[in-house]
């Protein structure tokens, strides 16, 4: 069966593809729609400016691997099939994670994972507002985490993106593990 792709996937896959040859701010949305056909008036239609479209693309992966996880499966491995989804565009990672300014992918990043952090705990806390201890853990780990993943992407995505996660969800703050379903690694000597 041939998969259809939807104008804005259209345009996220032009963008991946400039993007492995040409750093972000040497893009263009004029070349983002004649690399994929459509109009201008379409990319507006959809995205605000190429910053927008570079943020859709990684909160389409990342929620294309949350939606489709089991509930029960621990954070960790969902942590890793995002990262796995993240490597398979090293290239466009990379490259965007180049430009620092107010629409930068890794304050995109930070903002993204405070949301779905305090989404989560709201949920599995069952109360209307979190603690400020909490509050502070979410952004606390935030930080981290999305320290560490850029780290890793800017080193070429070395390291097993499973390991890593592993990494990041045994360094998450003892506060939120319990809500996470995340057990104490077993250390080993080194």
């Amino acid at each position: 069966m041939i998969k259809r792709y939807s104008n804005k996937e259209l345009l996220a896959l032009s963008l991946i593809e400039l993007m492995e040859t040409k750093p972000l701010d040497k893009i263009s949305i004029q070349m983002i729609v004649d690399n994929c056909n459509l109009t201008r008036q379409t990319f507006y239609y959809h995205f605000k400016d190429k910053f927008d479209l570079v943020h859709w693309v990684f909160r389409k992966v990342v929620d294309d691997v949350a939606e489709g996880s089991d509930l029960d499966r621990p954070w960790h491995l969902v942590l890793g099939d995002m990262l796995r989804a993240m490597k398979e565009h090293r290239r466009f990672y990379e490259n965007a994670l180049c430009y620092i300014d107010q629409n930068s992918l890794e304050e995109f990043m930070r903002e993204y994972t405070r949301t779905a952090y305090t989404k989560v705990l709201l949920q599995r806390i069952e109360e209307r507002c979190l603690s400020e201890d909490l509050i502070f853990s979410i952004e606390f780990n935030s930080y981290g985490a999305v320290g560490m993943m850029s780290a890793w992407i800017s080193g070429g995505m070395k390291e097993d993106p499973y390991r890593l996660a592993e990494r990041i969800a045994d360094n998450m703050p003892s506060r939120m593990k319990s809500y996470f379903r995340i057990e104490p690694a077993e250390r080993t000597p080194d």
